[in-house]
């Protein structure tokens, strides 16, 4: 509804400092203890202070968003938000957490430009980081986004010192291949030529996928392909994989 009411039809567009200002609220950088993003309302103006360690506009971004998503969504919750990076990753946690993330998401790569955009070709972590130079948004955000979007089924894990961190699957995809929370990296898969050789970027691989998936059901019949690659700056290491029945 905010970006109709804007007439924003592009992701260049997409001007959050603009969009805050017109809503009331002042978007600043600096130094913030503790926290990735802030939000502190006064009535009817607000201030957003972004913390300038964030080194990612991408990311940058996204935390803009997310507060703007408190500011829309939570007036009568609270005068006061702080919050972490963790908070933004956020999809099984703390419901107002969860809101804030999906409305940053749908405000950064709205469907009705983002789902046309991701269906451009197979899945890969390429496509991802196009879509996401294309909405100036972060690897993981658009990652998220991907795979909600996409008209194939995939979800992707973001693994940290050889245990999965988390992961995030198509809405409503059978819980059956679901992922164990903190299961140990196998040396089968992509994210392990990351993690043991040292590979930026691997190759889209048919992997075995019980390397993923350990709790199948005997009658679940599909093939895994995964595409591994590290994350920027951090030591996180990102798989993308495609499930085809």
């Amino acid at each position: 509804r905010l970006l109709k009411e804007l007439y924003i039809s592009s992701p260049d567009e997409i001007r959050l400092e603009d969009i805050a200002m017109l809503n009331g609220v002042q978007v600043r950088e600096g130094g913030l203890a503790g926290a990735d993003a802030r939000l502190v309302r006064m009535g009817s103006h607000g201030i957003i202070r972004i913390s300038d360690k964030i080194r990612e506009l991408g990311r940058k971004r996204f935390a803009m968003a997310h507060e703007l998503g408190h500011w829309k969504l939570h007036q009568s919750a609270s005068q006061l938000y702080d919050c972490s990076e963790q908070d933004m990753i956020n999809y099984t946690g703390s419901p107002m957490e969860v809101e804030a993330n999906t409305f940053a998401s749908e405000l950064l790569m709205p469907s009705m430009m983002f789902r046309p955009a991701c269906r451009k070709g197979d899945p890969s972590l390429d496509l991802i980081r196009s879509l996401a130079d294309e909405f100036c948004t972060s690897l993981t955000s658009t990652a998220v986004r991907y795979v909600e979007e996409a008209k194939e089924t995939c979800i992707v894990v973001f693994s940290e010192q050889g245990k999965v961190k988390w992961w995030k699957g198509k809405d409503g995809y059978d819980a059956s291949t679901w992922i164990d929370a903190k299961q140990q990296i196998h040396p089968d898969s992509a994210a392990w030529e990351c993690l043991k050789d040292g590979v930026a970027v691997t190759l889209l691989q048919k992997v075995p996928k019980t390397c993923w998936f350990q709790n199948l059901r005997e009658y679940r019949r599909f093939e895994a392909y995964e595409q591994a690659m590290q994350l920027g700056y951090y030591p996180i290491i990102v798989s993308l994989i495609w499930i085809l029945e």
